[in-house]
């Protein structure tokens, strides 16, 4: 998972109309680089579980194992050169990409580089819909 700190809570509450300043983000120092973490567990008007943050990855490292979640994600690459891990398959990665994950899919991002890779992150659980059914095995977590 992206956290060593379970208890990142950046933003508490319904989230409203705002301006999130990098400056209010909570940094969470890891082994694999770093991550700003500007909103965590949050919740909108149509979604809960909310996070947005953006993560700078170190050479030869990966923010998390390939890993599965109820949740919808976003990825959007915004510098460096990595490769996507999607449902076993693995892709280039490359600035400007965006990775769109559904629910319960493998997924995962390592830096294959030499300099740091940077993605933003918007993941959530949209509000008053049936999730998928959660698949049998492990989720990578």
């Amino acid at each position: 998972m992206f956290f060593t700190d379970s208890n990142a809570q950046v933003k508490l509450g319904a989230l409203q109309t705002q301006i999130m300043s990098q400056s209010d983000a909570k940094v969470l120092n890891n082994d694999w680089g770093q991550m700003l973490v500007y909103t965590n567990n949050a919740e909108s008007f149509g979604t809960k579980d909310g996070l947005v943050a953006l993560a700078h990855v170190l050479p030869g490292k990966s923010a998390h194992p390939k890993h599965r979640y109820a949740m919808e994600e976003y990825l959007y690459l915004v510098r460096g050169e990595g490769e996507w891990r999607l449902d076993g398959k693995k892709s280039k990665a490359k600035p400007g990409d965006v990775l769109y994950i559904d629910p319960w899919k493998f997924h995962g991002l390592v830096n294959t580089g030499t300099d740091t890779l940077t993605f933003f992150v918007v993941r959530y659980t949209a509000k008053n819909i049936k999730l998928p059914t959660k698949p049998e095995g492990t989720h990578g977590q």
